[in-house]
């Protein structure tokens, strides 16, 4: 709730692939607070997803804009 603790830790994990249908390779769980400003993960992959979740119960938390940067890689 609005009102609960907020201290909430939530873990941000990146799944990646190159092709569908791949077991995803797994980057993470990078632990965020409060006090976290950002975090500079590495990793590379055609397809991204991201996972957020969290195990304080009672506690409050929201995720507002994400903000990324890529970059191509490879041989074209």
């Amino acid at each position: 709730y609005f009102e609960g603790a907020q201290n909430a830790v939530v873990n941000l994990t990146f799944l990646t692939t190159d092709y569908a249908g791949q077991s995803p390779q797994q980057y993470g769980p990078y632990p965020l607070t409060q006090n976290t400003t950002f975090i500079s993960p590495r990793f590379r992959g055609r397809l991204v997803s991201i996972k957020l979740d969290s195990n304080d119960v009672g506690s409050f938390w929201r995720i507002g804009n994400i903000r990324y940067r890529v970059k191509e890689d490879g041989k074209f």
